[in-house]
This record gives structure tokens, C-alpha cells and sequence, in this order.
């Protein structure tokens, strides 16, 4: 007996045991995209009450990065990435990246989202 053949056998044992639904008895026959839509007007239709994702505290942010990649630097490399987190945290660029990020986060939804063009 070929392959062919015994797959047809084979799943015409299952569907008479009930344990095979054809296409059209089953969600098969449903178009893909019906599985990934909603009824009209209610996807994202809440998405404003969901809380915002507050901007993290620099500083805060900075010992984070230093704590969790601390033990995967050498002495050197970890010396110089906390010179470097120090400079940003205490620069004027830290804090102007700070306000605008607090800005976008006021302006935005979603202010970790980049969109290009925003």
C-alpha cells in the first residue's frame, strides 16, 4: 500500500471516530483574518483607560544598567561605563534627553514607541 493510501485510511478511521472534523465542519472553512479581528468598533475601543507607562527616574535608570550588566564587564569596561552613566546623569544631555522623553511622554500614548515620523 502507498503513502497516498494509507493517510486516506488513515484519517478516514479518525473521522469515523469522531476525532476528525472536516474543513467544512470545522473552523477551517473560517477565513484566517476572522480569528485576529473583533466585531466592529471594539478593538482597542478601551485602549485610552489603560494606565501610561511612566518615564523612569535617570538616575534610578542608570545604577539598573550598571547593577545588571555590571558582572558581564571587566574591570575596565565596568570603570569606563560608569564614567559614561555618571557623565549622562549628571550632563545637560541626560537631562535634556530626560525633559524631552517626559514631554513625548505627556503628548503621546506611548511614548517607548518610536514611529518613524513622529
Amino acid at each position: 500500500m502507498d503513502l497516498r493510501t494509507m493517510s486516506f485510511h488513515f484519517f478516514q478511521r479518525l473521522r469515523a471516530a469522531g476525532r476528525l472534523l472536516l474543513p467544512s465542519e470545522s473552523a477551517a472553512s473560517r477565513p484566517l483574518s476572522s480569528f485576529f479581528s473583533a466585531p466592529e468598533g471594539t478593538t482597542l475601543s478601551r485602549q485610552g483607560e489603560l494606565a501610561r507607562y511612566g518615564v523612569p527616574d535617570l538616575r534610578e535608570t542608570g545604577e539598573t544598567l550598571l547593577a545588571t550588566t555590571g558582572h558581564l564587564l571587566t574591570d575596565g569596561e565596568r570603570a569606563e561605563a560608569e564614567r559614561k552613566v555618571r557623565d549622562l546623569v549628571e550632563g545637560e544631555d541626560g537631562r535634556r534627553l530626560h525633559r524631552l522623553l517626559e514631554e513625548r511622554a505627556r503628548e503621546k500614548d506611548n511614548w517607548v514607541r518610536i514611529r518613524f515620523g513622529d
